[in-house]
């Protein structure tokens, strides 16, 4: 299987382009990449992965001592 990377200037043109594409009977996938969301998703996941990064480090669970109980008074603040 072979990847072709296409770039066109407006939706639009991309929409007529994947409609062409998906028509083919040789073409077995056709996927629509947004570079302004792609850019922006990428940022997000490096943020979300600093932030775990993060919590590791830490002992978040540190300071309960018996977590059977601990849950039990959690699931009875829904009540």
């Amino acid at each position: 299987m072979n990847t072709i990377k296409i770039s066109v200037k407006s939706g639009k043109d991309a929409n007529l382009l994947i409609r062409l594409l998906k028509s083919l009977n040789f073409v077995s996938s056709v996927e629509q990449i947004d570079e302004k969301n792609s850019r922006q998703s990428l940022n997000h996941y490096d943020q979300l992965q600093k932030t775990l990064d993060k919590l590791n480090q830490e002992e978040l669970f540190s300071g309960i001592d018996n977590p059977d109980h601990w849950q039990k008074e959690q699931r009875n603040e829904w009540n």
